[in-house]
């Protein structure tokens, strides 16, 4: 093996080494501060260890890496070609969401929020995670494959190590055409100057599309689409022409296996390794994003004391699935001795919305809900909702009497039946509000029990109290726009067939409910 690259041995240890940093320190680093953490392990995890490797293999440092200046017209098409990549890889990325059916739920941090935390951002992505990565596997490990395998097998290779490293199963086929790219532009180049700038290109398209989509969310920048992934392609395409048009040739080079090499298991247990922790970060991806409910585990749901000190309203307008208004709801919340006091009235009118597929019908009613929860765990100490619609007046009241309580239904002054439930259990007509106090955060999954006061029963064919566990998802931060603004706001799941959308920042206000009939919408 020639003295400027390290053995496979060598490469691939490092390989196992980073990805054990990542996982420990680099988690460490990232919580409560994700981006100035990202940097931090950028550093620490990534470019450290290779540099330290180098050292100790007493490799001169300018040749091992390449650190060779390619010339500007290299280098602006280096830009070109991380430029043009991102559109495509983002296609792909937004493709296989809809393909696998979810997507990984995302920090609120991950959006920067002031100019200087879109900064931080920036450097982070475009400028730490560029060097670091480039130096670990194209300066490193990729010499290293180089020298021992030719060309595709050393372009190759590590470009699949790059992927795998990034533990990642949705966005697994959108970096395919970034590593690839980014491999043969080292090899071609010979220059980690160039795919720096190749790297920087991309994500720094990527960190400004997120920047802008995060101070005006309502209006994105359209760059995923079809034909922005069809023009990007056409640009790498065109880039690889013409930087392959603008260099020398490289005289191929002969492998040169070492005199003495150890075995197969000696050289890639560490890749064996990486791959088992791979399987199973991404095992756990599915889980996250596919069917966090199995992230419950029994555990119960836990309100905290949201802290609100001061009254305040929530008007919202109710729309049916074609989004056409239906009624609306003026809601107050606010503080009294020990509780917090929920009052809502809640108007509809009569409706029906046909798709091809589908009839969704409404009758028209007039809801007064009241609800109390306890300031210390928000759970229910009362509840009343009194119904009026054409048939009469429905009226569900939760009361505690000797430490039992009793949800009792009364129909046009005739009760109608009774149940026991635990404080903690959620009533459908006020669960949305009560789940402003959540202990938000992206992946949370807790156990909760749901009670209908009034549910239709197609077997008996009457109207029944009915009550089911259920699983409360926090899915993370989504994009929410209501007639009251555009909003990042926690998506909430309870159950399949209601979903909330909460105020990223406190007091968490209820932006949108849709309860699998209609949808209410702050209004102001």
């Amino acid at each position: 093996m020639n003295n400027e690259t390290v053995s496979i041995r060598a490469a691939n240890g490092l390989y196992l080494v980073g990805i054990v940093l990542l996982l420990s320190l680099g988690v460490v680093f990232q919580v409560g501060a994700l981006y100035p953490g990202l940097i931090a392990t950028e550093l620490l995890c990534i470019l450290l260890p290779a540099l330290l490797l180098i050292l100790i293999k007493r490799l001169p440092v300018k040749q091992a890496l390449r650190l060779r200046w390619p010339g500007w017209k290299a280098a602006g098409l280096a830009l070109l070609l991380g430029f043009g990549v991102w559109p495509l890889a983002a296609f792909i990325e937004t493709g296989m969401s809809h393909i696998l059916g979810y997507h990984v739920p995302m920090p609120p941090d991950a959006l920067p929020r002031t100019v200087s935390q879109a900064i931080v951002a920036f450097l982070a992505l475009a400028i730490s995670a560029p060097i670091a990565e480039e130096v670990f596997f194209r300066g490193v490990i990729q010499r290293a494959y180089e020298a021992r395998f030719g060309k595709w097998t050393g372009i190759l290779i590590p470009a699949l190590l790059f992927i795998f490293y990034h533990l990642r199963l949705q966005g697994l086929p959108a970096l395919i055409p970034i590593a690839v790219l980014i491999s043969w532009v080292y090899w071609r180049t010979q220059s980690l100057l160039t795919v720096i700038l190749v790297h920087f290109g991309n994500n720094a398209f990527s960190s400004i599309v997120s920047i802008q989509g995060t101070f005006n969310p309502a209006n994105p920048l359209p760059v995923i689409s079809i034909w922005s992934a069809l023009i990007g392609g056409l640009v790498v395409v065109a880039g690889v022409y013409l930087l392959n048009r603008l260099l020398p040739a490289i005289e191929p080079k002969a492998s040169e296996k070492p005199i003495s090499e150890p075995g197969w298991v000696a050289r890639y247990w560490p890749l064996a390794i990486a791959f088992v922790v791979y399987l199973v970060m991404a095992s756990a991806e599915v889980v996250v994003g596919k069917y966090p409910q199995l992230m419950a585990m029994g555990q119960k749901l836990v309100l905290v004391n949201p802290d609100w000190q001061e009254s305040f309203s929530l008007n919202y307008q109710l729309v049916h699935k074609g989004g056409d208004p239906v009624g609306k709801a003026n809601c107050q919340v606010s503080l009294e001795a020990e509780e917090y006091l929920l009052e809502c009235l809640i108007e509809q009118e009569t409706f029906e919305y046909k798709t091809a597929h589908s009839l969704w019908t409404g009758e028209s009613y007039q809801d007064q809900l009241s609800a109390a929860w306890s300031v210390e765990d928000m759970n229910l100490t009362s509840l009343e909702r009194v119904r009026s619609n054409a048939v009469g007046i429905n009226q569900a009241e939760v009361s505690n009497l000797d430490s039992d309580f009793m949800l009792n239904i009364v129909e046009n002054g005739v009760a109608t039946g009774s149940l026991a439930i635990a404080p903690d259990a959620l009533v459908i007509d006020e669960w949305p509000w009560r789940l402003m106090s959540l202990p938000f955060g992206p992946g949370l999954a807790r156990q909760v029990t749901v009670v209908w006061p009034t549910q239709y029963d197609a077997k008996l064919g009457i109207n029944t109290i009915s009550e089911r566990d259920e699983v409360v998802v926090v899915r993370g931060i989504d994009t929410v726009t209501v007639p009251s603004g555009t909003f990042f706001a926690w998506k909430v799941e309870l159950g399949e067939s209601q979903t909330a959308w909460y105020e990223m920042d406190a007091p968490h206000r209820l932006i949108k409910w849709d309860n699998n009939y209609v949808v209410f919408e702050l209004v102001n």
